[in-house]
């Protein structure tokens, strides 16, 4: 198999890469949550949630377990060996649920200021 310049830059550079996600998801995340609470403190008639805030959300953590864990963790997210049920139940609870719950906290925050 051929490798890329960049995709073996970034297999042998994950901790890198995992602070690159990290603070790239996150920052953007958090750009886009101060948009939407100070749209509806200026009590503007309409704010949209972007659902990609779930998303930023979840790169962070992915760059997160990437930083944290090193060559293991990026090798972890990426080898099915454990099963598929426990792999994939791995992956909802790591990437997923973080991006979700977010997502519907800022939801939560802004009905509670009265958006629908």
């Amino acid at each position: 198999m051929v490798d890329s310049p960049l995709g073996a830059w970034l297999r042998g550079n994950p901790r890198k890469v995992g602070l690159v996600l990290l603070l790239a998801g996150w920052g953007i995340a958090y750009w886009g949550y101060l948009g939407a609470i100070r749209a509806a403190h200026a009590h503007q008639p309409m704010t949209v949630v972007p659902g990609t805030f779930g998303v930023l959300v979840s790169g962070g953590v992915l760059g997160l377990i990437c930083f944290v864990g090193g060559r293991s963790g990026m090798e972890t997210l990426q080898r099915r060996g454990l099963g598929y049920i426990r792999y994939f139940a791995f992956i909802a609870v790591c990437l997923i649920m973080p991006g979700f719950l977010a997502y519907l906290w800022l939801r939560h925050l802004l009905n509670n200021l009265g958006y629908d």
